[in-house]
């Protein structure tokens, strides 16, 4: 009798632990659903590989989009797009442009607001292809 009360006491403690850390897990889903949290930042908080990607030609791209590219970044030269869409439906773009000698990769949500840049690190790209 003696031994099996350790065993319980950590068999307890275990579904003690369990329980807290879901109801923690929970809390926090609570905690995004109720925050100003963007869909752009969840998804890249979860990492979600069910959207769907599609290459489309830059004459392709939305106008809202163009216009907002060429209000912030005038002259630049749109180089690539893909049209994603995401498991909920939503859309956004994700473009590449040319632009005062410096490429850059910029996000956009279907209504036009700009969601995000990366810079295009080619030079880096390309000394790895060539090692």
């Amino acid at each position: 009798m003696k031994k099996s009360i350790p065993f319980l006491s950590f068999i307890l403690l275990s579904i003690f632990f369990l329980a807290c850390a879901r109801e923690h897990t929970v809390h926090q889903a609570d905690e995004i659903e109720g925050s100003s949290i963007t869909t752009e930042a969840l998804s890249a908080k979860t990492n979600v590989p069910d959207e769907k990607e599609v290459e489309i030609a830059p004459d392709e791209v939305p106008d809202l989009i163009r216009e907002a590219i060429e209000a912030t970044y005038p002259g630049a030269e749109l180089v690539e797009a893909d049209h994603i869409t995401r498991p909920d439906g939503s859309v956004y773009y994700d473009v590449e442009i040319n632009h005062n000698d410096q490429k850059l990769e910029l996000s956009y949500a279907e209504n036009g607001e700009f969601l995000g840049i990366e810079e295009d690190d080619s030079d880096d790209d390309e000394e790895e292809d060539g090692e």
